[in-house]
Order: structure tokens, then C-alpha cells, then sequence
């Protein structure tokens, strides 16, 4: 299967529906300075954990950024999610 045929493609209909859905999630700003986007379309798509990690393009692993805010965060882990794990494997 091809990088554009895989479930949950970006581009298209189907992106512009993602960007427009992830903006109301986000309340129109970007996840990781909070800048507001003067439209969902000019948004960057980019994965809240690493694709590598969670190989999908579905709704709940991604985000949006301005575009502006460095692209290495896409390699790491989010804070927020490392301290949920780390807190859960604390408990046992």
C-alpha cells in the first residue's frame, strides 16, 4: 500500500476535514506556543507522538502547529504524555 492510499491519508477532502475538525479541538491555536491560526488550512499537520511509535494518520494522534515552531518535536515524546507514563508505571 502506497504512503497516499494508507488509511487516514492527509491530503484532499479528507485533510481540509482534519485540519478544520483538530482546529475546534484546539480552539484555533497552535499546540505548542498557542498562536492563533488565521485559518485552519494554513496550519502544519504534524504527529503528537512519533509516527514511528504510532503509525497512523487517524484524528487522535495528530495536531496542529503554526508552522513556525520547530519540526525536531515531531522525534520526541511530548512532556505531557511522558509524565502520564512514567506516573503509570510509578503505580505499579
Amino acid at each position: 500500500m502506497s504512503k497516499r492510499n494508507r488509511p487516514g491519508n492527509c491530503k484532499g477532502d479528507r485533510g481540509r476535514i482534519k485540519r478544520y475538525t483538530l482546529a475546534r479541538r484546539q480552539r484555533g491555536r497552535c499546540l505548542y506556543c498557542a498562536a492563533p491560526f488565521a485559518h485552519p488550512l494554513d496550519s502544519v499537520l504534524h504527529h503528537y507522538v512519533p509516527y514511528r511509535l504510532w503509525p497512523t494518520n487517524q484524528r487522535p494522534a495528530l495536531v496542529l502547529t503554526c508552522g513556525r515552531c520547530p519540526g525536531s518535536t515531531s522525534t520526541a515524546l511530548p512532556w505531557p504524555l511522558v509524565w502520564l507514563l512514567l506516573a503509570h508505571a510509578a503505580r505499579g
